[in-house]
């Protein structure tokens, strides 16, 4: 339920804020917005999941802030 209330309230957010360019504004560039506005987002989320994946070494997960041995490493 709280998912389907943060799509219908993002999409009332989206709506409301692009309400007066809907008609001087294409699709291609809402879509360029949009991503301008969203990726430095997701670069920040890979970063800080990349730390926490190599630096998170704890008894759930051991040796896993050690990379492979490319010795090792079978295809």
């Amino acid at each position: 339920m709280a998912v389907d209330f943060f799509f219908v309230f993002s999409g009332f957010v989206v709506g409301y804020a692009y309400d007066d360019r809907w008609n001087k504004m294409t699709i291609g560039a809402f879509f360029l917005r949009r991503l301008i506005r969203l990726q430095p987002m997701v670069v920040m989320g890979m970063f800080i999941g990349a730390v926490f994946f190599f630096f998170g070494s704890d008894a759930m997960f051991p040796g896993i802030d050690r990379l492979p041995d490319p010795d090792k490493i079978c295809f």
